[in-house]
């Protein structure tokens, strides 16, 4: 966040032309739209640590990319952490606890283990694997706990406006394998544009 601060600073300081004026007040426009969130649970480990804080920003709903993190709040009352990893027209499945998309299980790295703290201050040990979506060559981490009922999942074709989202935490995560009705256990099923309302800004996240 602070370094985002000095950026507005530097572009308001070199507001000589029309160009630059425009600019800085789109960078003021962007930074008006920003939240500072904390991270209620474990379900984003090891890429947004329990109690975290971190910077959100509105979305540009003609611009959800796979592999972004992504608050989504399809109630009110809630809102979960979480990383796109289908789009509107894409065919998602899980076995054994990884992911195949569009006929191809995504790539994997073993990364070794990781040890985190839930919500409930219990101490647990995971694996940990670095996983690469179709064109992204840095790929994200994400744990594997222990075999779990929702390691299993589809396949399913996305509809139009309907997008699929995953926990990297993935056996302690409330995502798109369950469906919204089951909200009580953590469910948010497949989810809309509306409902996707800022994504996360990855070099602000602090413990």
């Amino acid at each position: 966040m602070q370094t985002y601060r000095l950026r507005i600073a530097a572009l308001v300081a070199s507001c000589l032309t029309l160009s630059a004026c425009e600019d800085a007040l789109d960078a003021l426009k962007h930074y008006a739209s920003s939240n500072i969130m904390y991270a209620p649970s474990s379900s984003m480990e090891p890429t947004i640590p329990i109690n975290s804080r971190f910077t959100v920003f509105e979305v540009e709903r003609d611009d959800l990319r796979r592999g972004r993190v992504y608050i989504v709040q399809p109630k009110s009352n809630d809102a979960r952490i979480l990383r796109l990893i289908g789009v509107p027209g894409d065919t998602v499945a899980m076995k054994a606890g990884k992911v195949v998309l569009n006929g191809k299980p995504l790539r994997l790295q073993p990364q070794g283990s990781h040890t985190f703290e839930t919500q409930e201050r219990e101490t647990k040990t995971a694996q940990k694997y670095r996983e690469f979506l179709p064109g992204d060559a840095t790929g994200y981490e994400f744990l594997d706990l222990r075999p779990s009922l929702i390691d299993n999942y589809g396949p399913t074709k996305l509809g139009e406006g309907q997008y699929f989202l995953l926990g990297d935490n993935r056996d302690n995560a409330a995502d798109s394998r369950m469906k919204s009705g089951e909200f009580a256990e953590g469910g948010v099923g497949l989810v809309s544009a509306e409902a996707i309302t800022h994504y996360v800004d990855m070099d602000s996240v602090a413990e």
